[in-house]
């Protein structure tokens, strides 16, 4: 997928703004602290700030580029590893947050 398409994508996710939005809530949860900063980019309308922060994020993290890229083309926005705390399961999957897969 054209970088340029996935920063569309996600800018037209989070201004749309609707949690509860499949899109919205995994382009949350995927960019973690980021979120607000992208957030009130499109709060304001600042697409070009919006854009120089999301490509920022995107370069740096390989891992995030390929879960919004496959969230994009209609993939799912499941989270696969933790980096901290402690998980344990009887063999089922574990939700967390926003309804979140893990496992």
């Amino acid at each position: 997928m054209d970088i340029m398409a996935l920063t569309s994508f996600a800018w037209s996710a989070i201004a749309g703004g609707v949690v509860g939005n499949a899109a919205y809530d995994s382009i949350k949860t995927l960019t973690g602290a980021g979120f607000a900063r992208l957030a009130g980019y499109t709060v304001n309308n600042q697409q070009t700030e919006f854009e120089i922060a999301f490509l920022a994020m995107l370069e740096t993290n390989q891992v995030l580029r390929d879960s919004l890229i496959q969230l994009a083309m209609g993939g799912t926005g499941n989270i696969s590893s933790i980096t901290t705390g402690n998980i344990s399961t009887t063999g089922g999957s574990v939700i967390v947050g926003n309804r979140n897969s893990i496992g």
